[in-house]
């Protein structure tokens, strides 16, 4: 018997869910199973945060994970492809563990951060898994959905996978190109996804990639390290995607995920007037330092209501630690002036600050709090995070950190239960058993600071928790 049937599921992440994320369904997940499907695949997909309670998850993660392991059994599957990223690895790796002991003669195919840029460590610590999938996953999935299909015992010719062959030696594949044309994907919708009964479509908010990769290169970022340089659908078929899901699900608003809005400055303004057709309430992100008053008006009158800025720091030699900008004297310059632009053109403003670098001292703390408190009075700056710099594998710091030119810690746990408490750090599930891996559980760790001792540096960030942060607008957000 052919295998013909595959089940994606995507995991739950294990941290406290903050007030303003969107239900939304992984993008990977929708073009993935699309795809499949569109080759002759039966799909089937189980997004488990779409159809789970995170409360009761929380309360019983092993109930919860059961009952995921059922749903999906119940799809019948002859290959389970996993999706996942460094936060939720605890939870993907607890399920497909209970899911190969129950069905061990499924083959299990991994894909996403951790799988892509830490394969050996992966196959090796998930004794488990089949198969990985490195990298973009549309073209690689079929390849190996097909061989699996017609029970080829060679994977060699596969570009993208890593895999352990008959000697239990682990395997990897030469590398595959990115897809050139992104409008060769088909259209994505929940058509083939599970306990469809289940997901709360009145809260549901589709987040829509119009391109991928970034051409920026920020060093605690691994967007373009797993994307590659930026790639964009065109405008056309962006419509299309949308028209077709507005026809299926009435969706009236929805959340681009771009990792530049403003990049490509053709593409932006076509994008911009495509969008006026749509009479729809669109979010996105875009550099500070790219915010233009004639494009931004564009945008604001096809739909824009909320941008998301990734400031990361006012100080330059931070700025170049993040590898932000090769100018960040002007730079920090344009921070007001984009700011100033966006207010006039009354767009939700959310930003992001990032602290817990080595490098940062008392002083500079300080100012970056006064700077923070500045732009939300004389802005009204919808919302402002400050964000814990964090260790993913991928990136420029990963790169330092396994060179030994950057020194990690993990957080004592005294300061974790007290952040815990307070809900300045969310609580990871399984951290009895994954707590010691930092890319399993990257939370867990800070960097160690170069100015100062561990117990210093913590003592000056809680300031940062208590006065910003999605926790200090839950009122206001419920209408975000």
């Amino acid at each position: 018997m052919l295998k013909k049937v595959v089940t994606l599921f995507w995991s739950l992440d294990p941290l406290k869910i903050n007030p303003y994320q969107y239900l939304a369904p992984s993008s990977a997940m929708l073009y993935l199973s699309k795809f499949l499907h569109a080759n002759g695949f039966e799909v089937n997909v189980v997004d488990a945060p779409l159809i789970t309670s995170h409360e009761e998850f929380s309360i019983n993660p092993k109930k919860t994970l059961e009952e995921l392991v059922e749903i999906t059994e119940r799809t019948n599957p002859d290959i389970l492809g996993v999706g996942s990223w460094t936060f939720n690895m605890p939870v993907a790796t607890e399920f497909t563990r209970e899911f190969k002991a129950r069905n061990p003669n499924i083959p299990i195919i991994l894909g996403g951060i951790n799988a892509t840029h830490l394969p050996n460590e992966t196959l090796e610590f998930l004794p488990h898994i089949d198969y990985l999938v490195r990298g973009e996953g549309e073209h690689t999935l079929l390849e190996l959905c097909q061989a699996l299909s017609s029970n080829k015992k060679s994977f060699g010719k596969i570009k993208g996978i890593s895999y352990r062959n008959k000697e239990r030696k682990i395997v990897h594949t030469q590398d595959r190109p990115l897809i050139k044309n992104l409008d060769e994907l088909p259209l994505v919708d929940l058509e083939c996804y599970a306990e469809l009964n289940k997901i709360d479509f009145e809260n549901l908010r589709f987040a829509i990639s119009p391109s991928r990769g970034c051409i920026n290169k920020c060093s605690f970022c691994n967007i373009s390290s797993m994307w590659g340089k930026s790639r964009f659908f065109s405008p056309s078929y962006l419509v299309k995607q949308i028209k077709h899901i507005q026809n299926l699900y009435g969706m009236r608003r929805t959340v681009f995920e771009i990792d530049n809005l403003t990049s490509n400055l053709v593409w932006a303004k076509a994008f911009a007037k495509k969008m006026q057709s749509l009479h729809m309430s669109w979010a996105a992100n875009a550099r500070v330092d790219l915010i233009n008053k004639n494009l931004f008006a564009l945008f604001k009158q096809s739909g824009l209501y909320r941008i998301y800025l990734g400031i990361e720091s006012i100080n330059p030699k931070i700025l170049k630690f993040f590898n932000k900008t090769p100018v960040p004297e002007s730079y920090i310059k344009n921070i007001p002036k984009a700011l100033e632009i966006l207010s006039k053109l009354n767009i939700k403003i959310s930003t992001v600050f990032i602290i817990g670098t080595p490098i940062e001292t008392n002083k500079d703390l300080d100012e970056l709090y006064e700077y923070a408190q500045s732009i939300r009075k004389k802005y009204n700056v919808f919302n402002i995070d400050m964000s814990m710099l964090t260790l993913f594998p991928g990136t420029q710091l990963w790169n330092k950190y396994e060179k030994n030119e950057l020194q990690i810690q993990k957080l004592p746990d005294d300061v974790k239960k007290e952040w815990i408490k307070k809900e300045y750090l969310s609580r990871v599930i399984f951290e009895e058993k994954y707590g010691h891996i930092i890319w399993m559980n990257p939370t867990g760790f800070v960097f160690r600071n170069k100015v100062m001792s561990l117990r210093k540096h913590l003592s000056l960030l809680p300031k940062f928790f208590e006065d910003f942060g999605y926790g200090r607008n839950i009122q206001k957000l419920k209408n975000y």
